[in-house]
């Protein structure tokens, strides 16, 4: 596995590893995590829309996105024949 992969691998990991620890931690028994929890599933009563999509969807994929559009600015460019037929430079 190249550095490139690796550093995806590793992105992808903090990233679910971040969402676990939020959830667990929303899950304790404690002022703050019960007062986050709240919020977290408070809905907009015009919109009917809470912001749990956003922490749960959105963020990550942005995050992610980033990621790996920084990784792939990197990447060399290659011709398209020797992506199809599997030939590395």
């Amino acid at each position: 596995m190249g550095s490139k992969e690796s550093k995806l691998v590793l992105a992808v990991a903090v990233v679910a590893a971040l969402q676990l620890t939020w959830h667990w931690f929303i899950t304790t028994q404690t002022t703050v995590a019960q007062t986050l929890l709240r919020l977290y599933l408070l809905h907009n009563a015009h919109s009917r829309k809470s912001i749990a999509g956003y922490l749960d969807l959105a963020i990550p994929v942005i995050v992610l996105g980033l990621i790996i559009g920084r990784i792939g600015s990197k990447a060399e460019v290659q011709p398209s024949g020797n992506l199809i037929c599997g030939n590395r430079a």
